[in-house]
Parts: C-alpha cells; structure tokens; sequence
C-alpha cells in the first residue's frame, strides 16, 4: 500500500525542490532591491535547495545554519543587554541640584 505513494513522491520531490528553490532565489533578488523585505534570507536557502549534493549546497548549508545559529545567539543577547529600570526618586528629596 506505502509503494505507490513513495514513488510517487520520488517523482514529485525533485521538480518541488528546485520550484522551491527558483521561488526563494527570485524573492532573494527581489528582497535586495527592495528595502522592505532582506534578500540573503531567501538566496542562501534558494541556492542550497538547488545544489543538494554539491560542495557548494554543502557550504550554503554550513553557512545558513551558522548564520542562524548567529542570528538566536545575538537575539539572546540584546534582551540580556537592556540597562535596568532606574528608580524614581523619592517624594522628600528633590530630583534637581540644589540651588
């Protein structure tokens, strides 16, 4: 019963990969033209779907998954780096120098 299934799916998943990956390289193009949408977002997974098993999707691959790894590690960061909520001075004192 699983047999037709998976030869289908063989015949269908090279064409969808490489639609997938013709689709995320336009948008990469697209995204560096404009100032909306980043560009690199799109073109490095569009060219590692395109090159599966070559040196080059091999290295898109080390790439995009350093480059996200980056990406949480410096997200982390800034909300560590945020200074603390000063307190406000207290009623008695006044907040200027004293004149």
């Amino acid at each position: 019963m699983r047999e037709p299934f998976h030869s289908t799916w063989q015949l269908v998943k090279a064409p969808l990969r490489i639609a997938a990956g013709v689709l995320m390289i336009l948008l990469g193009i697209t995204g560096l033209l404009l100032p909306i949408l980043p560009g690199w977002i799109f073109i490095f997974p569009g060219l590692a779907l395109l090159l599966p098993g070559t040196r080059a999707g091999h290295w898109l691959r080390e790439k995009t998954e350093r480059l996200r790894a980056e990406v949480k590690r410096r997200r982390g960061k800034a909300g560590e780096e945020c200074p603390a909520p000063q307190e406000a001075a207290p009623a008695d004192e006044p907040a200027g120098p004293d004149t």
